[in-house]
């Protein structure tokens, strides 16, 4: 009896998976039936990679995407960051970077398929996971990631705006989209049901149920499945890397759901890397592409390379992860993951080998793409300097007065820096403390540095001394916003105030500094005042100098970073990231594109150190510890 009731059960499950197959020589169709995936009716393996158009420029992603059809993939997966096309609360934008759409179309020019993990929630190592940082501004108390009222309310709003331009794009409707992720690897975070029901309907609502497969992900471990298990309706794939034991993970990915398709949605062909590591991430070829071999020949099982091709962090959009309260590691501005395609788009050997695998189970033709050319534009002096206090004026968005300090989000700044300034009215002598910094502070009196604190190692200074109607400034970074794990409700700045000993100083006035552009909020900076010769003491300073290109083809390449201390670069107004002598990245990537005939401006704001006589040189491959 037991048997004949399995049986049953297995049955209906396969029968839920199995959609009505649409009639006609002419129909198209993607569904799940019993153990396999039928394309237009026919048996139908998913070799797919990840590829965030969010993570390279828009001229650069037919290239990408020519790479991965190249390596043998009829795939791509991508998330869909919301800050990145909700920036600011009801003002959306899909150009550009954020032109979801034509990236989606392009694919599908290429004879690739789409994996589309919508959200609301991505994480990828991105900034927040995802989500806008107006999120905390206005709802401070919002409980992300749950059937919280205000949370569905805003998620219902950004898929309104987001959902009518995707369903049009669905494989049954002629378009490359054949599965919808319903958020993503929930069971790490939560098991709120009503939040998963929710998310599930409002994707049909806006599909259609039966247009597309919609799935969930997660972990091979039972509660992380369990977690984000959402029913019968809603199929279920598993995450896991090279030497794990492909056979034990698909039984478990198929332990509440029956009979399904095996599919690993995240094969992870290299990891992520933090400031701070003792090296970048290396997973050698032989590993990834033998455990891949393992696994597609495991119950014919589909796969997703996570990451085929990571790209860049550009701008402040790196996430931070943070396995406690007191926790916080920073992800560099490199997200090359050490993938099959580097971040520079070339193939390494790691291609070379997964290619291989591939072209076991499916038809690969032609050899192997060979690495772009790199360009050696020289040593570029950087003549003009320019301190930073100097050009708060020209720089800032807002100034804002308070009695106490204020948030990032309170203050309407999402990324970049805030500024915090006050003149004591008495003598301070004791340990000054940050109280709960997020993240980075440079302390200054009467504009000498008094010392570095950094979130996760010291948030005081323990000789302090500062005389009445001394001006204190204090200016703090945003880091990044965790964007994994419990910790994840993470504003910015100074979020409970200053103090001396007990003693909470008072009136603040703050100047918001987002520097998304330079060049453009300062007018070339002729709002700003040179910095004095002879400074040798850590300011925060901006460098400017022009590269000069004759007309030639502007080839990728990369600027070599040793010798500098903390910031940022911009070329032509185009934020590369960040830069840290901390290691292990002592590089940043200059996608050609971006490059001009003529002059090209490039600007280094250094935190750090002080530099007498300044210059920055374009090298043809990257630096790593």
């Amino acid at each position: 009896m037991k048997h004949a009731t399995l049986l049953l059960l297995l049955v209906c499950v396969s029968l839920t998976f199995a959609h009505v197959v649409p009639e006609g020589p002419t129909a198209r169709s993607f569904v799940v039936s019993g153990s396999q995936f039928l394309k237009d009716g026919q048996p139908f393996r998913i070799i797919s990679g990840s590829v965030h158009y969010f993570r390279t420029i828009p001229e650069q992603w037919k290239d990408r995407l020519t790479m991965a059809k190249q390596l043998g993939l009829n795939a791509v997966q991508f998330y869909i960051p919301w800050n990145l096309h909700e920036p600011e609360k009801d003002q959306y934008t899909f150009e550009g970077v954020a032109d979801v759409v034509e990236f989606i179309q392009l694919a599908q020019s290429l004879d690739l398929l789409v994996v589309l993990r919508p959200g609301p929630y991505a994480c990828g190592e991105w900034e927040f996971g995802g989500f806008p940082y107006w999120l905390l501004r206005d709802y401070p108390e919002i409980a992300l990631r749950s059937a919280d009222p205000h949370f569905l309310d805003r998620v219902d709003r950004w898929f309104s705006v987001l959902f009518p331009r995707l369903a049009p794009l669905v494989y049954s409707k002629g378009g490359p989209i054949i599965m919808m992720q319903v958020e993503n690897e929930y069971g790490s975070y939560g098991n709120d049901k009503v939040y998963l029901g929710h998310l599930r309907g409002l994707m049909g609502k806006y599909v259609g149920d039966d247009a597309v497969v919609f799935h969930s992900t997660d972990g091979p471990s039972p509660q992380m499945l369990a977690g984000s298990y959402i029913g019968p309706e809603v199929y279920q794939t598993v995450d896991f890397g090279p030497g794990d034991n492909a056979t034990a993970n698909f039984e478990q990915q198929m332990h509440l759901q029956g009979p399904a398709p095996a599919m690993n949605s995240e094969y992870y062909t290299g990891w992520l890397t933090h400031w701070g590591d003792a090296h970048a991430a290396n997973v050698s070829a032989s590993m990834v592409s033998q455990s891949l071999l393992s696994l597609m020949s495991t119950m014919n099982a589909s796969v997703n390379l996570y990451m085929f091709h990571g790209g860049t962090n550009y701008g402040f959009m790196n996430g931070a992860n943070a396995n406690g309260p007191s926790d916080y590691e920073i992800t560099i501005t490199s997200y090359d993951y050490n993938s099959p395609l580097t971040e520079a788009g070339d193939p390494n050997d790691k291609y070379a080998a997964i290619r291989d695998v591939i072209s076991r189970f499916s038809p690969v033709s032609g050899p192997v793409p060979k690495p772009q050319p790199k360009g050696s534009y020289g040593t570029v002096p950087l003549t003009q300097s320019y301190d930073m206090y100097s050009c708060m004026q020209g720089l800032a968005s807002s100034q804002v007065t308070s009695p106490v300090t204020l948030t990032f989000e309170e203050l309407s700044l999402g990324y970049g820096y805030v500024s915090y300034r006050t003149v004591l009215t008495s003598a301070q002598q004791g340990a000054l403390t940050i109280q709960d910094l997020h993240d980075r502070a440079y302390v200054y009196v009467n504009d000498v540095l008094q010392g570095i604190l950094q979130r996760g190692f010291n948030n005081s200074l323990p000789s302090f001394n500062a005389a009445s109607g001394s001006t204190l400034d204090i200016l703090v970074e945003n880091q990044g916003r965790i964007n994994y794990g419990p910790y994840m409700h993470d504003p910015k700045g100074i979020t409970e105030g200053v103090r001396v000993g007990n003693q909470f100083l008072a009136n603040w006035t703050m100047h918001t500094l987002p520097l998304a552009h330079v060049n453009r909020n300062t007018n070339n900076f002729t709002t700003c005042h040179s910095t004095p010769q002879g400074i040798t003491q850590p300011r925060p300073t901006f460098y400017r100098g022009e590269l000069i290109l004759s007309n030639q083809t502007f080839y990728d390449s990369f600027l070599d970073m040793r010798g500098w201390g903390k910031g940022a670069v911009w070329v032509n107004d185009f934020n590369l990231g960040r830069f840290w002598q901390l290691g292990p990245q002592f590089s940043l990537y200059v996608p050609g594109p971006i490059l001009v005939q003529g002059r090209n401006s490039i600007v280094v704001l250094d935190l750090d150190v002080q530099h007498t006589t300044p210059s920055i040189s374009f090298i043809t491959s990257p630096l790593w510890r």
